[in-house]
């Protein structure tokens, strides 16, 4: 069933409810367009994906040597080299699993990354990004699709983001709805 709040979104009544129970009077940009946007996926709505090409491999910051090499390449790629996750500093965030954060390697080079921010039952996906000379080949989607399959696999109800550009067309393609 479709819910249309305020007639511009269409979500399910179960999304509407878990993005804000108060979503009265609310109106989206009209779709398509390069603005960012917030978008959520449900569980039920998740579908399985295709296994990644033979030279992708995926892993999860699982030491404090996995997650330098994820806040190395993520402040990279994201920030100039601006150390906004910082290796030693934040590590604790990974070891308490408040976030957890994946990488993406091509033919063994780290070449993309992103994370999951959890809260009980809400996850965020965030930090998605792929080194410039890596893009197109879909290190995003085969880092996005592991972080989301364990988030799930977890216990999350529903999982958000933010993307504009590329990423909110490649949210879309994994299931995401802009809300």
């Amino acid at each position: 069933m479709i819910y249309i709040p305020g007639g511009g979104f269409h979500l399910t009544k179960r999304m509407a409810d878990a993005i804000w129970p108060d979503h009265a009077g609310a109106e989206p940009l009209p779709e398509p367009n390069d603005e960012e946007a917030c978008l959520a996926l449900l569980p039920e709505e998740w579908s399985t994906h295709s296994e990644p090409g033979k030279s992708i491999t995926v892993t999860r910051a699982s030491c404090q040597a996995d997650f330098r090499i994820w806040a190395e390449l993520n402040n990279s790629i994201m920030h100039s080299g601006y150390p906004v996750m910082h290796p030693d500093n934040h590590y604790h965030l990974c070891q308490s699993g408040k976030i957890d954060c994946y990488t993406a390697n091509y033919n063994g080079v780290p070449a993309a990354v992103c994370s999951i921010m959890n809260n009980g039952e809400i996850s965020s996906l965030e930090f998605v990004a792929t080194s410039e000379q890596y893009r197109r080949q879909g290190l995003a989607a085969a880092v996005c699709i592991e972080a989301i399959n364990t988030a799930i696999s977890r216990g999350s109800q529903i999982i958000s983001t933010r993307g504009f550009g590329h990423s909110k067309k490649l949210f879309k393609k994994l299931g995401f709805t802009v809300y």
